[in-house]
Formats: structure tokens, C-alpha cells, sequence
């Protein structure tokens, strides 16, 4: 079984060796790691070329949006499974790919999620994440129920929902989870597998993701098909059911983290 990973980067330096690190240990050795750069203007160029022979494909040449990137991978690329690794973000250990490959093996989910590791200026807090369907995705109006760094997704599902949108430039992956979710069972994984980097520069942080899940919400007429009393039922079964001392202890953390830096 194939894994191809893809990573976008422009101006990338500050961590993109880090991420492609993170790739190069993994303990599985049947990875396509296609990497591309909308040409950038600092010195990822010359990372890049210090991993070349060991990066299968790395396309360099300017794009539309980080979403036009990542279809030009996603084209690009033959795996059996296809995943997205932000050139902010890496693998919580080298065995992460063993595990996802044994998932996909012994079932037969068209694709998986996991927790994930939120690195605030350097602190790790785990962020836990649970089994969602297409309304709680969409009632969440947010697109942290299915953290999209750690979403894998086999070939056929590509085939069927279509690449990334480009009438959006920050929010499309919440866009395209909506339209995996709506015709594919999704299973979540318990484990936190992927580590989530937020800094100034990243796009969570930035804010500008907001107004276009507003477009994307709009678009699948969530306010007509689900009443504020469905919005809430959903939103009580999703924590209640869920609930957990470790969330507490990461919600508070965070929020002190976030206080004082």
C-alpha cells in the first residue's frame, strides 16, 4: 500500500525541514512524498534541494492559492492513500504511517482522523476529537471536529468528491471534509497522531478562515435544514458524550497559555 503525502509550502523555512524530517523517519517505507512550492523567495529552495534525492517528487512553479497547490500534488501523486502534511506541522512519532497503513488494511472505512497535538510557542497540549457524521460537522460551524491534518483518505474517495475548491483561499479543507462526510463513512482514530503547529503566521491563527466557513455554511443551507434546538442537541450529544478530565485540563491550559503569552 502506497501513502502519498503532500506538502505545500512558500516561504517555508522556518519549519519545513522540521516537516520533512518528520517524514523521512517514518518506519514504513512505501511513502510518496511529494512536495510544492509556489516559489518561494526565501531559502526553502535551498532546503528542498538538501533532501531532493529523498523527496519522490518536488514541484516548484507559481500557483493560484495553497488549495491549487495542493490539487497539482494531489494530481500528482499514485498513492493508495492520500493525506495532507502542512510545512508547519509533523508526526507525533515514526511509526504514525505503521499505524494509519494497519488501519487501512484491516477495515474497510474509506478514510480516518485523529486527535492531535496543538504546539502553542512550544508547549504541546493534546486536543481530543470524536467520531463525527456530516451534520455535527456542519451544525460545528467550525472546522476543529475533523482536524485535517490528520485526515487520510483513500484514492477513491478523491475520485469521487473532487479536488479542493478554489473559490476559497482559507477555508476550502473544511469545504472538502463537508463533501467527504456527506458520502463516506469516516472513522476516527484515538490517538494523537499528528502535531498542529499555531504561531502568527499560521492561517488558524490569522482569523481569516471565519467569514469564508460562512460562505461554505451557507452553500449547504445549514440554518434551513437544522433549527437552533437541533444545533444544540447536537452540540450537547458532542461534549456530554465526550466528555473528559484530560479535555478540561487541555481547554484550561490552553486558555492560560493563550492568557499569557
Amino acid at each position: 500500500m502506497i501513502i502519498s503525502i503532500i506538502t505545500v509550502a512558500f516561504n517555508s523555512e522556518r519549519y519545513i525541514e522540521e516537516t520533512i524530517l518528520s517524514v523521512l523517519s517514518q518506519s514504513y517505507s512505501d511513502i510518496e512524498y511529494i512536495i510544492v512550492d509556489g516559489n518561494s523567495t526565501d531559502n526553502t529552495h535551498k532546503i528542498l534541494e538538501r533532501y531532493r534525492k529523498k523527496i519522490s517528487k518536488i514541484i516548484i512553479e507559481n500557483d493560484r492559492s495553497m488549495y491549487d497547490a495542493i490539487n497539482k500534488g494531489i494530481r500528482a501523486s499514485k498513492g493508495d492513500v492520500v493525506a495532507i502534511l502542512n510545512s508547519d506541522d509533523v508526526f507525533a512519532s515514526n511509526n504514525v504511517i505503521e499505524q494509519l497503513v494497519d488501519f487501512f488494511k484491516k477495515t474497510k472505512y474509506s478514510g480516518c482522523y485523529s486527535n492531535i497535538i496543538n504546539v502553542y510557542n512550544g508547549c504541546e497540549i493534546n486536543k481530543k476529537v470524536f467520531q463525527v457524521d456530516f451534520n455535527d460537522y456542519i451544525v460545528s460551524g467550525k472546522g476543529t471536529f475533523v482536524p485535517h491534518t490528520s485526515l487520510y483518505v483513500r484514492r477513491e474517495v478523491l475520485d469521487k468528491v473532487g479536488l479542493y475548491s478554489l473559490d476559497y483561499h482559507y477555508a476550502s479543507d473544511y469545504d472538502f471534509t463537508l463533501r467527504v462526510l456527506k458520502s463516506y463513512n469516516i472513522k476516527h482514530i484515538d490517538n494523537y497522531l499528528f502535531k498542529f503547529r499555531r504561531h502568527p503566521g499560521s492561517i488558524t491563527s490569522s482569523g481569516k478562515i471565519k467569514n469564508e466557513r460562512k460562505l461554505i455554511l451557507k452553500k449547504y443551507n445549514h440554518r434551513i435544514k437544522f433549527s437552533k434546538y437541533k444545533k444544540k442537541y447536537l452540540w450537547a450529544k458532542y461534549y456530554f458524550n465526550n466528555f473528559s478530565y484530560l479535555n478540561v485540563k487541555s481547554f484550561i491550559r490552553r486558555k492560560c497559555l493563550n492568557y499569557f503569552y
